[in-house]
Order: C-alpha cells, then structure tokens, then sequence
C-alpha cells in the first residue's frame, strides 16, 4: 500500500499531505474538509520524505505558516489522540519552534521543536507531557508521532524508536481553536526548515499501524539517524528506524 492509503485506513480528522505544487490551498485528504491556508509565502514542491509526493519549507524570518479554523473540535477531540508529521529543520533553533498547535488557548495541543534540539507534546500554556529523550542535531526529514492513550500512556516516537522521556500526564480536552502548523496561534515561535504528510486522529494509533505508515515511506535517503544523549551532548548514538 502507498503512504496515503496506510495513512487513510487509520481514519484520521484531518490529513494534509503537503503535496501541492503551489499556495495557498493546502488540501485535507481525510473527507472533513479541513483544507488549510498558506500565508506568508511559504515554498511548496520542495522534496518531500516520501516517494513521489513533495513537501512544504517555512523560512521563519516571514512568519511562514499554515492555519486551518476547527469550529467542531475535530482536530483535538479529547484526551485520546495520535499526531503524526514528517519534519526537516533548517537549523538548530535558538529557542521553540511550532510543529502542530491548537492556538493558544489554555488546554491546546502543541508539539514543538526546543532550543535544546528535542520535541516536546505539550499542554498550553506550558504543562511538559513528554519529549524526546534524544536530540536530534542533523538537518535530515525524520518521522515524528505523539500518541497519547489518556491516562494509560503518552509514546513520542522517533522514526519509529520510542524515546519517550518522563511522562507527566495532563488531559486534553476537545478545541476548537484554529489549528496553526509551523507557528504558534499568536504567530510567535514559527518553524524553520520543511514539513510533510501532518495527519490528526482522535485515535491511540498502534505500534504495527504507525510501522507501517513509516514503512511505506520508501524515498527516505538513510533508515540511519544520528541523535544526540541528553545525558552528555558531547556524545552521539545512531539507531536505525527498521
């Protein structure tokens, strides 16, 4: 199967793909109708992570970014979710950067890149529910899925390796805040580098479902990544996603 049928057969709220050859419609594949809207001029057609479709880049110097309103909560339906994207920083940032956010409403979703090179879920205006306990310190497209289970479990997972840190569970409630990707809802804290394949579902994904979605993913350039200890950033580790 392609990466947009596993991805489709998982029954995601909203799905976009990134795919278009040009702005400002970003279309969302799921059925919903939740099609986004380029400003700013971000740059569509950039090579993507996955065979035969192509990505987005957000120069951060323009405030480059997505929005998309959500007036019945599809997009952050409770505390059972998975968020999954495809994600390749330009550089190290300074300080956060915005992947996914549900405004900036108290209780919204965001998953954000750190100044310390890590990718935290959290629970705004600022509950940490987990992060990567690796940093990643290169500039190549790596798989990224936040799933959280309610009060059971919360993985983050990294080209399919678990590197959940320590989770504090906070619960998530139904938004409906505009969703915002590559920026925050304020417009403050925007990414710097490409983004792919960002798909939401009210849903605990399981490990084989998201195996597979990565999987089928076959333009990747190396399964091999390099990431950084947390425990001693003078050190680095390589694992392999397969």
């Amino acid at each position: 199967m392609s990466y947009q049928s596993e991805v489709l057969a998982d029954n995601p709220n909203g799905y976009w793909q990134l795919n278009e050859a040009a702005g400002p419609t970003v279309l969302d594949y799921s059925g919903n109708g939740l099609d986004m809207t380029a400003f700013n001029t971000p740059t569509f057609g950039v090579p993507g992570p996955v065979i035969n479709n192509t990505a987005v880049s957000f120069d951060a110097a323009n405030s480059e970014y997505l929005r998309v309103p959500d007036p019945t909560s599809l997009l952050q339906t409770g505390d059972i979710f998975t968020i999954e994207l495809w994600s390749k920083k330009t550089n190290n940032p300074a300080t956060f950067q915005i992947l996914y956010n549900k405004d900036t409403g108290a209780g919204s979703i965001s998953l954000q890149f750190e100044g310390d090179e890590k990718i935290r879920l959290v629970r705004r205006p600022g509950d940490n529910v987990v992060r990567t306990n690796v940093a990643i310190i290169d500039t190549d497209w790596h798989y990224f899925a936040s799933v959280k289970n309610g009060a059971v479990s919360t993985i983050m997972y990294l080209d399919m390796i678990d590197v959940s840190d320590t989770v504090t569970d906070f619960t998530f409630v139904s938004n409906a805040n505009d969703l915002t990707v590559a920026i925050l809802g304020n417009l403050s804290f925007p990414f710097n580098g490409s983004l792919a394949q960002v798909a939401y579902y009210p849903s605990a994904l399981s490990v084989a479902r998201l195996q597979a979605h990565f999987d089928a993913a076959t333009a990747l350039p190396s399964t091999r990544r390099r990431y950084r200890l947390l425990s001693d950033p003078r050190q680095s580790v390589v694992l392999s996603g397969r």
